[in-house]
């Protein structure tokens, strides 16, 4: 017959095994949060270069005497591309960071299918124990 310990071994087996499963999926949640929030201040850092470099360029064909007639129209294109580097920045950030989401969400699930395997294999532990002294 088995034991009430064998069963409670295997239930705090599928608990413990879910724990852990459950914690690695915070820090996936946690890695997450971090790539969004290191993706906003590259996105930011970015922006900001691009603006220094901006004015720099306009103070540079002022100062030489050129008019912003044929220079502004290059002005303009570095701008345009500064801005879709910003943004796509922000992007890489975001598809990280969805899949560490994704991430937690899978490992919440095995955690707790892993405490319901636990239950499951206790309740087999006891039938198996029962059947043997029959």
């Amino acid at each position: 017959m088995s034991t009430p310990l064998e069963v409670a071994g295997d239930i705090i087996g599928g608990y413990q095994k879910g724990a852990a499963l459950k914690a690695n999926a915070k820090l996936a949640e946690m890695a997450g949060r971090t790539v969004t929030d290191q993706a906003g201040i590259d996105e930011g850092a970015a922006r900001r270069e691009r603006s220094r470099l901006t004015g720099a360029q306009i103070a540079a064909s002022g100062a030489s005497g050129v008019t912003l007639d044929g220079s502004y129209a290059s002005i303009v294109d570095d701008a345009v591309r500064a801005e879709e580097e910003a943004l796509a920045i922000r992007y890489r950030g975001q598809l990280q960071a969805t899949g560490y989401r994704n991430e937690a969400s899978q490992l919440r699930l095995a955690g707790s299918q892993a405490i319901a395997g636990g239950y499951v294999q206790g309740a087999s532990t006891h039938l198996k124990g029962v059947s043997r002294s029959v």
